[in-house]
């Protein structure tokens, strides 16, 4: 063993308590464990600059551990120095499982960092009883990677200030979360929320204003008319940035109107950036935001590289905004909304662009946005309006049809955009120009 080059030996990128390592005296091996090695006599386990939370079999006493070494941290001065945002101090989690009791970690003081000593969420869970969070946050300043969240009661795992611009967040798993505005930074981050009418971020009528990385979003078990959305609950808005994010609602109630990022009512007004939306199975949601009961969702952000497989953009009841692109994007099922879709799609793979009612109260649905270089797997214009297909105030340039049905709307709907097709092909290969007030051809 002696004599093995230290290039030589296989790299563990995620070491566990278990794990050991060698020790060579006198050209005799050993092996010590990883915890062992920290508990051992004379290593130093804390300095002003950080202090390793160490854990053993029992979890009451892990969870006391963390609990007094940040109150310990809280009070340390790194490099001989005040607490600031370039001189932190850090908490150093082993793997293992830390139960707080009926206490919660609260996160009071700024510039006092709590990190999984592999940075793997599922080596490290911090559990409580507390019956308002595991963990309360009132500091902003704060970076917390690498560890698991839950509650044993009906708790949320985080309960965050609103506003808390600063706060970062990587590669940590939330049972939930009770936020009502999240304005940090998110990476790799997963919350699950199964409270009705609740998003897996953030509360209903809250805001999402942060920016979100790689993060996926979940809201579970909606009841009627009171679905939540994956990232936001009902009427709250997704108004900050998402990028390679997952937001999904499931297992919704009928006509829960659940959105994929936003729920029922909700708004989505943020940027959007290679992001899946998902709200399958029930009526009146959709891949975005969701609506139900006669209630509007609205979807006015930007979207790039997006992928929304299974369901409309927005709930039935509900509006595409002239202020919404869409670059690239794939939705086979189209936007269908039953009142204004006025989005603009450009280079997308998309199905309809409206969806109409027999309901005299949806029979103003109508088109208004622009299409360009598009792909239809199906009519452009979908749906009925009182018997009549829904009007068409837009325009589809460069656009393809891959079926055979020919584009066909009532009328143009605007005297000054006679023109709804422009350079399209049918699916037949033939050439559509104009509109069936002109003749298509």
């Amino acid at each position: 063993m002696a004599d093995t080059k230290i290039s030589n030996l296989t790299v563990i990128t995620s070491p566990l308590s278990s794990d050991v390592f060698p020790i060579v005296n006198n050209n005799v091996t050993k092996q010590v464990s990883l915890y062992n090695a920290f508990n051992a006599a004379g290593v130093i386990t804390s300095t002003p600059n950080f202090i390793y939370v160490t854990s053993g079999s029992s979890a009451s006493a892990n969870g006391t551990n963390l609990l007094n070494s940040y109150t310990t941290a809280t009070t340390l001065t790194p490099n001989s120095l005040p607490l600031d945002s370039t001189n932190r101090t850090t908490l150093v989690l082993f793997p293992g499982n830390y139960n707080l009791g009926l206490s919660s970690l609260n996160l009071n003081t700024q510039y006092v960092d709590i990190v999984g000593l592999t940075r793997d969420a599922s080596h490290v869970t911090i559990t409580s009883s507390n019956s308002t969070a595991t963990i309360l946050q009132t500091a902003n300043d704060v970076r917390c990677i690498g560890f698991t969240i839950n509650s044993v009661v009906s708790a949320p795992g985080w309960s965050p200030s609103s506003n808390l611009s600063q706060t970062y967040w990587e590669n940590v798993t939330f049972n939930s979360i009770s936020a009502n505005n999240l304005s940090g930074y998110f990476k790799n981050c997963t919350s699950t929320n199964t409270i009705a009418g609740e998003g897996g971020f953030v509360r209903s009528s809250g805001t999402a204003s942060g920016t979100f990385d790689g993060c996926t979003g979940i809201s579970i078990n909606n009841t009627n008319y009171a679905g939540g959305g994956g990232f936001v609950g009902n009427y709250g808005t997704a108004s900050g940035k998402f990028i390679n994010c997952v937001g999904t609602s499931i297992n919704n109630a009928d006509r829960a109107g659940a959105g994929g990022f936003v729920g029922l009512r909700g708004k989505a007004s943020g940027t959007f950036i290679s992001c899946v939306g998902s709200s399958p199975g029930q009526s009146e949601c959709g891949s975005i935001v969701g609506s139900g009961n006669n209630t509007l969702g609205e979807v006015s952000g930007i979207f790039y590289n997006c992928r929304f497989p299974d369901q409309q953009l927005a709930g039935q009841n509900s509006f595409i905004t002239s202020s919404s692109i869409f670059y690239n994007c794939y939705m086979p099922y189209g936007c269908l909304t039953q009142y204004t879709n006025a989005g603009n799609f450009y280079g997308c793979i998309m199905g309809g662009l409206v969806y109409g009612s027999t309901f005299g109260s949806w029979s103003s649905s109508w088109f208004g946005g622009i299409c360009d270089g598009c792909i239809f797997t199906s009519s452009p214009v979908l749906g009925y309006a009182d018997g009549k297909q829904v009007m068409n105030k837009g325009q589809l340039r460069n656009c393809t049809f891959l079926d055979t049905t020919l584009p066909t709307l009532t009328s143009s709907g605007d005297a000054t955009k006679p023109a709804c097709y422009v350079n399209c092909l049918d699916g037949s290969g033939r050439l559509v120009n104009g509109s069936e007030k002109y003749g298509i051809y």
